[in-house]
């Protein structure tokens, strides 16, 4: 039980050096379940021991078990490591936040279909915000959601319902994180799987103007075909208090 335990824990390194991040976190998991049930047999097998007086085995079991702890260990930092490196911001990114005003901006990175923050992406918001509060008071953050298509080149495309409620689901949960965790009270989510609508274009909305801003950075080409690559994603930006 202890060798398949290893067994996931070591698929789940593959895949996760070959970004298949949803392989890697159900091998995850069943490598847990599966190091948890050993070592409740493992502390029965030791009490029966105890009671009946036969050997144990116990340096077999340590050993077994520490080799198990340090299977779950890699697995875990080699997943905060891959999220933390896929966090780091496009430069299309960088130049539409600095054009929206922002301090500071991340981009955290989804499992297809999902909009669970894994803890990597929780360790970058987290430093995001810290070092940014060492240079700048924070007003808000803003936080652009993408479902799992990149934002449409034809202003008149309409997203399906369950890609808006997915964007909008990814958007919530960074801002729920940001509110509990983080004590950011003012926190804005935008859902880019729609451009800008006619009224938003006409009274120039904070939406409009954000989702302008990466238009003009290259979120999309002038002539709306050519789409750079923001699917699963969202971008969060600090945006420094008001003089």
């Amino acid at each position: 039980m202890l060798r398949a335990a290893i067994a996931f824990f070591v698929l789940a390194l593959i895949a996760m050096v070959f970004g298949a991040s949803g392989i890697a976190g159900v091998s995850m998991e069943v490598g847990r379940t599966l190091l948890f049930v050993f070592i409740v047999l493992a502390v029965i097998s030791f009490i029966a021991s105890l009671l009946t007086g036969r050997k144990s085995g116990i340096p077999g079991i340590v050993l077994a078990l520490t080799a198990g702890a340090a299977a779950m260990s890699g697995c875990s930092h080699a997943e905060k490591a891959t999220d933390q490196a896929l966090a780091t911001p496009s430069a299309t990114t960088e130049t539409a936040a600095r054009e929206s005003g922002a301090v500071s901006v991340t981009e955290v990175n989804f499992d297809k279909g999902s909009f669970v923050l894994t803890e990597g992406s929780r360790a970058a918001l987290r430093d995001l915000v810290a070092k940014a509060k060492t240079t700048n008071a924070i007003d808000e953050v803003k936080v652009l959601a993408w479902a799992d298509k990149d934002y449409p080149s034809d202003s008149k495309a309409k997203a399906s319902k369950a890609e808006t409620t997915l964007a909008d689901k990814r958007a919530t949960a960074i801002r729920d994180f940001m509110k509990a965790e983080l004590a950011i009270s003012d926190v804005d989510t935008h859902n880019m799987t729609s451009r800008p609508g006619t009224f938003a274009n006409l009274f120039k909305t904070d939406d409009q103007k954000l989702k302008q801003a990466f238009e003009n950075a290259g979120v999309t080409s002038a002539d709306g075909k050519a789409i750079t690559g923001k699917a699963s994603r969202a971008v969060v930006m600090l945006m420094p208090e008001k003089q």
